[in-house]
């Protein structure tokens, strides 16, 4: 190699939309991006193709030099060809690769149960599922941890989100908030009374899972679900609130799957009178207990479709207890039931019933404990 002795380097620089051939050897500097190119030189001296070489610096992108990828699969011993054989398998950047999965921690969120997170996860649900923006649009992952926040997050249409299990990922917000926890929200991310006053489109298809939603102010709520249609929750815990879920406006189709209600002081569900379609629940929500004081309590009100209940009320002072099987049918607003029950020798004066309008509530003349959970809703 020959050496070449240089007693003033000539560097050339402006912005990076304008880097121009350079010299063998020559210096490029781009001042807008902060990266630092070098000439090849001609094909005539050696060099394999004209053009320039970037000179790594801390602002280079490493993603885009590691190389491409392919799928491999399992060791099983089994050729998979990514493409139309071995020979011409299908690249990807890694930048592609790590870009299928989207993690709020990505946008900022850290879980640690101290930071507020509010801000970091809207951010990421508002740049995936704002209207145009179209191939970015993907399931967004809340890995394990709990992530404090002071106002809701925001589910728009289309919104898929996933967590670590009911267990791990727990979303809490504050007792000084003074909405849900999460909350259906329209394409311009307008929520409670505003949804859709200003045109946006209604919130649809809306997927969350496996975490927990938690509010830590008795008057709130962890969910409400707002003039949405077509939204699956399943396997969320939701702790506190007055109601576990809220289910407001012409929302239709509401579908609530292996879900558990602790901590609310009235009931888990609460559904609006201006709920058009029916909320469904195909296998059950977790069998809920709650003590019963003297007189009528009014445990919850019962969707449109129909189903049964489940229950078990038992006297604390005297053991005495009823158990039973309600029968259920609820037709635009309009509710019919009918109650089968056992009691032993030493009965529980008590009475389950739904009224015409379908609230569900239970009378007992002694302070007990009711078990019950809904089934087969359709």
């Amino acid at each position: 190699m020959a050496i070449l002795q240089i007693s003033q380097m000539q560097v050339r620089r402006g912005l990076n939309q304008d880097l121009p051939q350079l010299a063998s050897g020559e210096l490029g500097w781009s001042l807008d991006t902060r990266q630092l190119y070098i000439g090849n030189g001609t094909i005539a001296e050696g060099a394999p193709s004209l053009g320039v070489t970037e000179i790594l610096t801390q602002y280079s992108n490493f993603a885009n030099f590691v190389g491409s990828y392919t799928f491999k699969g399992l060791l099983g011993g089994t050729q998979i060809n990514t493409g139309v054989n071995s020979l011409n398998p299908v690249l990807r950047t890694l930048q592609d690769k790590l870009d299928d999965f989207v993690d709020v921690r990505d946008f900022g969120a850290v879980g640690n149960g101290v930071a507020d997170d509010t801000a970091a996860i809207n951010r990421a649900i508002k740049n995936l599922y704002s209207a145009g923006i179209g191939l970015d649009k993907r399931a967004i992952y809340i890995p394990a941890g709990v992530y404090l926040i002071s106002g809701p997050i925001l589910l728009p249409p289309g919104a898929t989100i996933r967590g670590d299990g009911k267990a791990n990922t727990i979303i809490n917000i504050g007792a000084t908030a003074a909405y849900a926890a999460m909350t259906t929200c329209d394409s311009a991310y307008q929520y409670g009374n505003s949804i859709g006053s200003t045109g946006g489109t209604l919130p649809n298809f809306v997927t969350v899972s496996d975490l927990t939603i938690q509010s830590s102010n008795a008057s709130t709520y962890p969910l409400i679900v707002n003039s949405a249609t077509d939204v699956i929750f399943e396997r969320i815990q939701y702790i506190g609130g007055t109601y576990s879920v809220s289910v407001a406006g012409a929302s239709s189709v509401v579908k609530l799957y292996n879900s558990t209600f602790t901590g609310y002081s009235t009931a888990p569900l609460l559904i609006g009178a201006t709920v058009t379609g029916v909320v469904t629940r195909n296998d059950h929500l977790d069998t809920t207990q709650v003590t019963l004081n003297t007189g009528t309590t009014t445990l919850t009100t019962l969707a449109n479709g129909g189903g049964y209940i489940d229950y078990q009320v038992q006297d604390n002072s005297n053991n005495n207890y009823r158990f039973g099987k309600l029968n259920y049918s609820v037709s635009n607003g309009v509710c019919s039931f009918n109650d089968n029950y056992n009691e032993p020798a030493l009965s529980l004066n008590a009475n389950l019933w739904a009224n015409s309008t379908g609230t569900l509530s239970f009378t007992v003349t002694n302070t007990s404990t009711l078990k019950y959970n809904i089934k087969t809703f359709t």
